[in-house]
């Protein structure tokens, strides 16, 4: 179980990997081609959160928060990318607006669903 101080440092390091994450991300970008970059932080991301779902080390909790947070503001900054490579700029505005509004769907969602599972699964193991 964690404690107080290691879900406060957990944050900190959230955010500070974010913001390190986006800034390579950014200098990874300019260098790679757009889907296989998307790809690896793809990846990095569901390594973070792989290991968040099943670690019960602290230690290891840590490090796993740290790899999600590389990734986490990647992910999300990709998006807008992604779109406008795909589809153009001419239907962007649209397509981005519609894809905001399934995604905060999810978001809002996504807490209410994963208390559904807590309670069916006795627990937040299988939830996450």
């Amino acid at each position: 179980m964690m404690m107080p101080r290691t879900a406060a440092l957990a944050v900190s390091i959230l955010a500070g990997c974010s913001m390190i994450g986006r800034l390579a991300g950014g200098w990874l970008l300019a260098r790679f081609p757009l889907r296989p970059s998307c790809l690896a932080w793809f990846a990095v991301s569901a390594t973070g959160l792989a290991g968040l779902a099943v670690l019960d080390d602290r230690v290891a909790l840590l490090v796993s928060v740290a790899v999600f947070g590389l990734s986490v503001g990647n992910v999300l900054l990709l998006q807008p990318v992604v779109l406008s490579e795909v589809f153009g700029v001419r239907d962007f505005s649209r397509l981005y607006a519609r894809s905001q509004l399934i995604g905060t769907a999810g978001i809002a969602a996504g807490p209410i669903l994963v208390g559904v599972l807590r309670d069916v699964a006795n627990g937040y193991g299988p939830a996450y």
